[in-house]
């Protein structure tokens, strides 16, 4: 045995050693959160607007994001279900991605891994690469044998199912390259999508631009993706540039309000604000295959920030913003603040009643009539409203007060002294009013009486409630828990590691709870919490 042979041995014999060390663990959700969950049983939305590369295989076109990756199923022409950080997605930027021909699957390049994942198992494979990957590719002539990694350095190859990728000895030719997409190759295939970018990707005071693409195997179609919309699709028959709208306006969640067969989320910047960020509101159907953003109309769209309440008054919707109540669906730009007789413009929540929309402030309660007058109902910072058959309930700082629903006068209810303190939701759940202040709710029976209840572990501070047929859902920081009013119990529906960020904001549908975090919107079906 030669020298250099013996070297070539011992050092695949220490790859094979180190194999289980940099071949990590399928991650998935069971791992880090309470329960296993399957694909559609929780489903993680959040902003998929900034795409930073896109790869097509014969069935879908898939899109590495900033909030993860997304995938269209060219075959049916709809969405599938996202894959975001807590199925596995990788958690370094993406700066590579390829399709495998072999089995539909997906092969993902990032900083310091690649990762393989195989979409009908839901799997992903983490595969150390330390020195950063710059490109992929797969030899044409012989599209089933190893996935080629560029490095800084050098090019090393992979073979399927195999755990350390190993310096290359036989490149293949660059004629029979097949390499992960390129913006510059896409364009040169449809000069005319170049052309477009001007009009089609252009907002009223702003300009967004392509910084990825991929064509489909028969180069009829290319797929871009942009810096703060998301993917649009160029069809090259009709010289077509269209939008394909999927995900959120941002990742944090401020309010949800549960519409005809979809929901309305209006999105708040929790974490430092991104320079991309564009307040408004994200329509979505239940079943995520329609997706309606609302970013405003004209110059300079919203002048909101954040929404904190969403609520149907006079056939709208309307939002309560730092900036007043606004209208939601991009009909208009209308805004009811301190001139249309709101006690200040910082509104918090909103009530509907025969009298009025009812309006929380950071300065008092009115309630706006539908002639356009209103009437200033209480003084004080009331951020969260509720309302029943002949009472409206409002919480703040101070405590919990009801309100006749004639906008009559301002009591404070007895029976626990937990109502003075600071409160932080309040739902009616069949006729039972509940109000969660700091770690526990309070909810009045039938009778008068206010019982109290303690949710079971940790969900950290409470900060939502929403009611449900025979219980009420209460969100934390932690977490959501179930509790039902006949046999004073919590189920436990989602804990630490199974949402993206602290709950914000609760909606209840027939099938699905919905669950607004500062991370993201959550889906999660009823059946597979409520046993």
């Amino acid at each position: 045995m030669t020298e250099g042979g013996k070297s070539f041995r011992l050092s695949v014999l220490a790859a094979s050693l180190l194999a289980v060390a940099v071949l990590r663990v399928p991650t998935t959700s069971a791992q880090t959160g309470t329960r296993t969950w399957r694909p559609e049983e929780r489903v993680v939305l959040r902003d998929y607007s900034t795409v930073f590369q896109v790869a097509t295989t014969n069935d879908a076109v898939y899109a590495a994001t900033g909030g993860g990756l997304i995938v269209y199923d060219t075959r049916f022409n709809r969405w599938l279900l996202p894959v975001t950080r807590l199925e596995g997605y990788p958690e370094r930027r993406v700066v590579a991605i390829l399709g495998d021909p072999s089995d539909e699957s997906l092969w993902i390049g990032t900083t310091d891994e690649v990762v393989h994942y195989m979409p009908r198992l839901q799997q992903f494979n983490h595969i150390s690469v330390p020195q950063g990957v710059r490109a992929l590719m797969y030899d044409r002539s012989g599209p089933f044998g190893d996935l080629y990694i560029r490095t800084p350095r050098d090019w090393l190859s992979l073979s399927r199912g195999g755990g350390v990728p190993m310096r290359a000895i036989d490149v293949p030719p660059s004629d029979r390259w097949v390499l992960s997409s390129s913006l510059q190759d896409v364009l040169q295939r449809f000069p005319a999508a170049d052309a477009m970018q001007a009009m089609t990707l252009a907002e009223p005071g702003r300009l967004y631009r392509y910084t990825s693409g991929a064509a489909d195997r028969m180069n009829r179609i290319g797929y871009f993706g942009t810096n703060g919309l998301g993917l649009v699709r160029y069809d090259a028959g009709v010289a077509r540039l269209e939008r394909m709208p999927f995900g959120l306006l941002a990742d944090g969640v401020g309010a949800i309000a549960v519409a005809d067969e979809g929901v309305w989320v209006g999105t708040t910047p929790y974490t430092q604000q991104p320079t991309t960020y564009v307040p408004g509101f994200t329509w979505l159907r239940e079943d995520l295959e329609d997706f309606r953003l609302d970013r405003g109309q004209g110059v300079p769209g919203y002048r909101f920030r954040e929404v904190r309440d969403i609520a149907r008054w006079k056939d709208e919707w309307w939002a309560a913003t730092d900036a007043g109540v606004v209208a939601v669906g991009g009909r208009r730009l209308e805004t009811i603040d301190r001139r249309g007789g709101l006690p200040a413009n910082d509104t918090y929540a909103l009530a509907v009643t025969t009298d009025g929309l009812w309006v929380g402030t950071s300065r008092g309660l009115a309630v706006l009539h539908e002639d356009g007058t209103s009437v200033q109902v209480a003084q004080g910072t009331f951020d969260v409203l509720a309302h029943d058959e002949r009472t409206v309930w409002v919480g703040g700082p101070s405590g919990v007060f009801r309100v006749a629903d004639d906008a009559g006068g301002v009591t404070r209810p007895t029976g626990d002294p937990l109502l003075r303190e600071p409160i932080e939701a309040l739902a009616v759940a069949k006729g039972r009013v509940v109000v969660a202040t700091r770690d526990q709710i309070v909810w009045r029976d039938s009778d008068g009486g206010w019982t109290r209840e303690t949710p079971f572990g940790d969900l950290g501070r409470l900060t939502a409630l929403t009611a449900d047929e025979d219980g009420v859902w209460v969100g934390g920081q932690l977490g959501v828990q179930y509790f039902r009013f006949a046999t004073r119990e919590f189920v436990r529906a989602a804990g630490p590691g199974d949402l993206p960020g602290a709950v914000t904001d609760l909606g209840a549908s027939r099938d699905f709870l919905w669950v607004g975090t500062e991370g993201g919107l959550v889906r999660i079906e009823k059946r597979a919490v409520l046993q």
